[in-house]
């Protein structure tokens, strides 16, 4: 056997050749990067969306608390403690640190043609502000709440990560901000009492009818068109219009001159665009009118006798219909996010009616944001809306009905165009009235469409705003008020600007 001698050994190993050619400890190099990437990109999936989870949450927050404050401000009460009451019961300082001073609660005014929002903290005594394109001084009217959360170092509470720590990466700094502001009543021009958006029909959609109608000193507008059959008769003051007149449609056939009486008089054909943008503020409509409301479950109002005068919110935890009794009702104030069905022969005089028609909707926003607003128990929330408010309140598409019933069911008082009287419906979906219905100087307002059925008792003074079409039935009388107040005033609008 040969012998190599030590030295010779050693020399060869010490080599650089050798050092090249040795492989051990090679493995755990490649580990150690394998694990490094593996670390990375779970981390980056976790954490990155441990933190969209958490802003999400912020924003549903603070979306809450901006609308409380702006609801607290109308009241003449705090707006600011208001707004971190609400902060602190759904994002506790015990689990998520300071997510809110006392100063990121600004109260002030919104501009509603710029958007711009302008703190009270900004405006100096005596020193002035500009709203539209009025200049008001520091003591002018606010209207708006906005509220900013940090989840950040800043407020010591920055949103910690997880395994991106490995890789020596810093928490999550977030924040988010909500303003809530309040308008005047959208679609109404005090200078045109009698204008289309108070007295009339308008929809985004389509309006349409058939035959036999007359259109008395009334406004009908379609945004896509207005659809209508022969026979029909139009008297002066009163206006036909959407955008292009090659949007009149004719429901298949040929529409003769000869058969529509009045309509092509001077100023009866209308060429305008119209937006019933008050079809958006549903939800906040409903929310302005629950304010104050005795909340009841929908099995509680099964065995409450309603009565003239109540102020009622009822909740349907699940998808579920709010059956009202037959009856006369005067003085009502009803909101629900039940959907609604009316029994026959209801009449409403001097009434609100609100639904949302969200119930068992978890993208709804009485199951939401106004629920918690309206300061219902939180063991009525599932724990998923307790942590995530609705970003949306309109996930409900146009055809999808909220309101309808049985025959003969009366809005309005029936007083010859008489002031007052009139009631409110405000749907967010689709609204279908049966047979012999009657509307008398009463405002619609609904998200989706509107169909009244054929042998209507009567439509005087209507203002019906729809976020979808109109279907108007046939062999009827179609009249405005000429001039009356029929319309029972809308409330302030509250929405989110940003």
């Amino acid at each position: 056997m040969m012998r190599v001698r030590p030295q010779l050994a050693a020399k060869a190993a010490g080599s650089p050749l050798a050092a090249l050619r040795d492989d051990r400890g090679g493995m755990g190099i490649f580990m150690l990067l394998w694990l490094v990437g593996t670390f990375g990109l779970g981390g980056f999936a976790v954490d990155t969306s441990k933190a969209w989870r958490m802003k999400t949450m912020l924003q549903a927050t603070a979306d809450a608390a901006s609308n409380a404050g702006l609801l607290a401000l109308t009241a003449g009460d705090d707006a600011s403690a208001t707004a971190r009451r609400y902060v602190e019961l759904n994002l506790p300082a015990e689990r998520m640190g300071e997510v809110l001073r006392a100063s990121d609660v600004e109260v002030g005014i919104q501009n509603p043609l710029t958007g711009e929002f302008t703190s009270t903290s900004a405006v100096t005594p005596g020193g002035q502000v500009t709203v539209g394109d009025v200049a008001v001084s520091g003591g002018a009217v606010l209207n708006a709440v906005r509220v900013t959360l940090y989840r950040a170092e800043r407020n010591a509470n920055a949103e910690p990560v997880t395994l991106l720590r490995v890789l020596g990466l810093p928490d999550w700094n977030l924040s988010v901000r909500s303003v809530s502001a309040r308008f005047q009543t959208v679609g109404i021009n005090p200078d045109e009492p009698d204008s289309c958006l108070t007295q009339g029909v308008v929809a985004r959609g389509t309006v349409t009818y058939t035959s036999n109608n007359v259109f008395d000193h009334i406004c009908v507008h379609g945004e896509e068109g207005v659809g209508m059959g022969n026979n029909n008769e139009y008297t002066e003051g009163t206006v036909i219009s959407m955008p292009e007149i090659w949007r009149m449609l004719n429901l298949g056939k040929r529409i003769n001159p000869k058969k529509q009486t009045g309509l092509f008089n001077p100023g009866v054909l209308v060429q305008q665009s119209l937006d019933p943008v008050a079809v958006d503020s549903i939800e906040a409509l409903v929310l302005d009118y629950a304010q104050g409301a005795t909340i009841m479950t929908i099995g509680d109002f099964g065995s409450h006798p309603l009565a003239n005068g109540d102020h009622i919110h009822v909740h349907c935890t699940s998808a579920g219909t709010l059956n009202l009794p037959g009856g006369r009702w005067d003085d009502l104030i009803l909101t629900t996010n039940c959907d609604i069905s009316f029994a026959q022969g209801s009449q409403f005089v001097n009434s609100v009616l609100g639904t949302t028609g969200d119930s068992g909707q978890s993208g709804g926003a009485l199951n939401g944001l106004a629920e918690s607003v309206l300061g219902l128990d939180s063991a009525w929330l599932p724990a998923k809306l307790r942590d995530m408010f609705a970003m949306s309140a309109h996930a409900l598409g146009a055809g999808n009905t909220v309101v309808s019933g049985a025959s003969s069911v009366v809005f309005g008082e029936i007083d010859d165009c008489a002031a007052g009287g009139g009631s409110l419906l405000l749907a967010q979906g689709a609204v279908k009235f049966a047979a012999k219905s009657g509307i008398f100087g009463s405002t619609i307002i609904a998200s989706g469409d509107i169909q009244l059925a054929a042998n209507t008792l009567a439509v005087e003074g209507p203002s019906i705003l729809s976020g979808g079409s109109v279907q108007l039935p046939a062999n009827q009388t179609f009249r405005g008020c000429a001039g009356a107040d029929f319309r029972i005033g809308l409330k302030n609008i509250y929405r989110y600007v940003n």
